[in-house]
């Protein structure tokens, strides 16, 4: 399928990402559908030491692994360890999209700003819009 959105979680690849850490952090427990907290917290070191073979593919798809990373601690509320959260945004940076379509260098943007002031203090609401919404929105257009 592809990319359908500029947005972190808008397309199959970042979708997998998402399923792939859920199964890691979780182990298969996810409570409303989503990791908690403190799982995530219980599996920061794992990330921020390298321990994950999906982090270590081509630099593109690690930086779309540590975008859907670092949306899935902020939208738990989640804290995250400074190790972590340097490797993220070093990582987010590389994005070679953002580079290609201003829409997208926007999202890239808004997220490390994010994440540059993230504290775990509260959740951070993350959307974005699915495949049928942006079908949907298209045909809308016509």
């Amino acid at each position: 399928m592809g990319w359908w959105s500029t947005d972190i979680i808008g397309g199959d690849t970042p979708m997998d990402y998402e399923d792939l850490f859920k199964e890691i952090i979780a182990d298969n427990y996810l409570t409303n559908n989503d990791i908690t907290a403190e799982q995530f917290e219980n599996m920061d070191e794992v990330f921020a030491n390298g321990k994950i073979e999906s982090l270590k593919l081509s630099t593109d798809y690690r930086s779309i692994a540590y975008q859907v990373l670092a949306v899935m601690a902020m939208r738990v509320g989640a804290k995250i360890s400074q190790k972590l959260k340097i490797l993220m945004i070093s990582n987010i940076k590389q994005d070679e999209w953002q580079y290609e379509n201003s829409e997208r260098r926007a999202v890239i943007e808004d997220l490390l700003d994010t994440l540059a002031t993230y504290d775990a203090r509260h959740p951070v609401k993350v959307t974005s819009r699915g495949l049928f919404e942006v079908i949907f929105n298209k045909d809308q257009k016509k």
